[in-house]
């Protein structure tokens, strides 16, 4: 594990405040947290300048949770057994970190990208290779100019491999973020839900994913969904590919897949998996898992195994009984994409009622915000049959509009203010042998 001495030295920062005559290099650096809540006992706090300010405001939190030391821009007040690191550019000491880390790090860095699943095939991941290999699973956030950085310094010389799944990008975001992260290799999960959402975005975007595949060594490996907005940008691809999914172009192909209760189940090489987990988008996060299995020189049996005691991520897709009704709560904030997967778990669930959606505003930042609501009421109809939709919020209007272009009758599509105004219309409305999803902000 790294030391405080090591910390000074590579960031060239200034020691403001040293606990009396402790030695540096006997103090070990946990993680690296840039948000105070977030920190943990034996944790190093970075001040970062986000929104006008400059993180420092934050260091007081971080002490409290157990922080060992903070890097700071300015001086602060500090319990006097905590270390004090000034440095003027808190982003590029953090640079420095992070490029100190990666060149000490000797396993495995795999990093995954893409717009569907990319958390769940992580966290796949992470329980296929955990059982046998030693390794770390990171997750850069949303702003991947400060997480990636974050992720790597995170990186322990000991390990055998590193998971770092990055955020979707703008155009060209990808290139300067992989020289520093270096991979060797790189997962890209399905990109779009449809081959014309969001097109002229779409192609600007997918550019971003080619370069991050350019940016592998030829000795690396690219595992990559069977999505048709991949295989024109692959060819930039030096490193051998991998291409995971049902049709017979794939390398690794899944077979026999079917869905029941709260299980997805398929067949890869002539063995069974049986993943404990709702809804059939689970299989390319899955199919990804076991490709870098094999590639890290699992069996497929041994895989098989890992995934079945796999965990979904809590409070996504909770699946309920009430008074004879199916409920799927999802109450995570998601873009158009994210829920596209809950609705297709609302289409596939076995049930002889009729399918009720209950929604807020997506977690959309851009200006297409009224468009795509559209077209989240529009998919609730075409791809989950909806008959009843109850949309909250203040993009509302859009969603039901969209359903109303795909057929639901204007009584079926309701506006509410706040999400406690639609149970009225919701307890009214549910009976025995629906199914009601619950999704959104």
């Amino acid at each position: 594990m790294a030391t405080i001495s090591e910390l000074i030295a590579v960031t060239d920062a200034c020691v403001l405040q040293q606990p009396g005559a402790v030695d540096p290099a006997a103090v070990p650096v946990g993680r690296i947290r840039s948000a105070g809540r977030q920190v943990a006992p034996g944790d190093v706090y970075w001040a970062l300048r986000r929104a006008g300010c400059d993180g420092t405001q934050q260091a007081g939190d971080a002490f409290a949770r157990g922080a060992v030391a903070a890097v700071v821009p300015r001086p602060i007040e500090a319990p006097p057994d905590r270390w004090v690191l000034q440095a003027t550019d808190t982003h590029e000491a953090l640079h420095r970190w992070a490029v100190w880390r990666r060149r000490h790090f000797s396993g495995t860095l795999i990093v995954i990208a893409g717009e569907l699943g990319n958390t769940t095939a992580r966290q796949m991941m992470h329980m296929v290779l955990g059982g046998r290999l030693r390794g770390a699973s990171e997750s850069v956030g949303h702003d991947p100019h400060v997480g990636v950085p974050l992720g790597i310094g995170a990186l322990e010389p000991h390990h055998d491999y590193a998971l770092l799944e990055l955020a979707a990008p703008s155009c060209g975001e990808f290139a300067p973020l992989m020289s520093l992260a270096m991979p060797k290799v790189a997962v890209i999960t399905r990109l779009a839900y449809s081959p014309v959402a969001n097109f002229g975005n779409r192609q600007r975007t997918t550019l971003a994913y080619g370069k991050l595949l350019a940016a592998l060594p030829p000795d690396g490996r690219a595992v990559l969904a069977d999505d048709p907005w991949l295989r024109p940008v692959a060819s930039s691809c030096p490193a051998p590919i991998t291409w995971v999914g049902t049709s017979d172009g794939c390398d690794l192909l899944a077979e026999n897949v079917r869905t029941t209760e709260g299980r997805l189940q398929f067949t890869v090489g002539g063995v069974a998996f049986h993943v404990p987990a709702w809804g059939g988008h689970h299989l390319t996060a899955a199919l990804c898992a076991i490709a870098v299995g094999r590639m890290m020189g699992m069996d497929f049996s041994a895989i098989a195994a890992a995934l079945e005691k796999y965990r979904p991520i809590p409070d996504r897709c909770k699946v309920t009984e009430l008074r004879g009704a199916t409920i799927i709560n999802d109450p995570r904030d998601a873009d158009l994409a994210g829920m596209y997967e809950v609705l297709e778990i609302l289409h596939q669930i076995d049930a002889p009622g009729r399918r009720i959606l209950v929604c807020g505003d997506l977690a959309e930042p851009d200006a297409r915000c009224p468009a795509r609501h559209w077209q989240l009421g529009r998919d609730a109809v075409e791809i989950a049959g909806v008959h009843l939709l109850i949309a909250c919020g203040h993009y509302a209007r859009y969603v039901l509009a969209g359903a109303r272009a795909a057929g639901v009758p204007r009584a079926k599509a309701i506006a509410c203010r706040t999400p406690a105004d639609s149970l009225p219309y919701l307890g009214q409305a549910t009976q025995p042998g629906d199914v009601v999803l619950i999704a959104g902000s």
